[in-house]
């Protein structure tokens, strides 16, 4: 009987320590580029620094590496830069918003929609680790997000914002037939 018993022991530790776990891990952090600025309230931005994805080749020999953001686009620099100089003019005056301090956390989104709802989800989850409670509680980290120029990247990342009741404004002209506001 001792033997059974210590047998049955021996497999119940083995079959607890190699059988999987129940919850997801995220193996690594997305690496975006962003810049941030601390406030009472912070707004996000999406914007279209650089406009080449590169996706690195796979060899399924080691982990592969995370796609790299390449070909420096002016006009989007420009249009970050234009909101972090907007921030700037709001905080200086004290007639617009007294002892309020607006940040702000912007994100490249490389021109691609996978990036750029990665950036979305990190802005509205205050992490760039992914994460799936859809019933939150309290405010999210950013108050509003200043939106993908793409019209069409919009009204999608939009869809998903409005899971967590965050709205999304378009910074770039598009056709305003398909510009639709979400909450």
């Amino acid at each position: 009987m001792r033997p059974v018993l210590s047998l049955c022991l021996n497999l119940a530790l083995v079959w607890t320590s190699v059988a999987p776990q129940t919850a997801c891990r995220l193996r690594e952090r997305f690496r975006l580029n962003e810049m941030y600025r601390k406030g009472d309230v912070v707004l996000g931005g999406l914007f279209e620094v650089h406009f080449l994805t590169v996706f690195p080749e796979l060899s399924f020999t080691s982990e592969p590496e995370q796609p790299r953001c390449e070909r420096f686009d002016f006009p989007g620099f420009q249009a970050a830069q234009t909101m972090i100089f907007a921030i700037g003019e709001i905080n200086k005056n004290p007639n617009l918003l007294p002892n309020i301090t607006l940040g702000f956390h912007l994100y490249d989104n490389c021109v691609k929609l996978g990036v750029a709802f990665r950036a979305a989800t990190a802005l509205v989850s205050g992490t760039e680790e992914s994460f799936s409670d859809l019933g939150c509680t309290g405010s999210p980290p950013v108050l509003g997000i200043v939106g993908d120029p793409s019209s069409t990247h919009s009204i999608a990342i939009s869809s998903v914002l409005g899971l967590f009741r965050v709205p999304m404004v378009q910074y770039n002209r598009g056709i305003w037939s398909t510009a639709q506001l979400r909450f």
